[in-house]
């Protein structure tokens, strides 16, 4: 195997916009929560450069209060939400690193 992609649906119905704002934020919290362990973990115990998930905790931080923007406009309109959120996940070998 060289390389594999799948495609998973995590998400795909229609919800009330309150039912879907809490999904999805339950989602992106727990996804901040993951990255905020990684970065002070990798930090503390490695010294490791943590920027990148740094700079991405606070990308969804912005995400998720515009999302929560959207919902309470939705819950107001008493609209209803539909969610599909596909995953894709590709299975690759990690290039050899060579040494000269």
């Amino acid at each position: 195997m060289e390389q594999e992609t799948h495609q998973f649906q995590l998400i795909n119905n229609t919800y009330s916009a309150s039912a879907a704002k809490e999904v999805l934020t339950s989602l992106i919290k727990d996804k901040i929560r993951f990255l905020n362990v990684q970065v002070l973990s990798n930090h503390e115990r490695f010294g490791a450069d943590v920027s990148h998930s740094a700079k991405r905790v606070e990308q969804l931080q912005a995400e998720l209060e515009e999302m929560n923007k959207k919902f309470e406009e939705a819950i107001a309109g008493d609209y209803e939400v539909e969610v599909s959120c596909p995953i894709n996940i590709t299975l690759r070998k990690p290039e050899a690193v060579t040494s000269e």
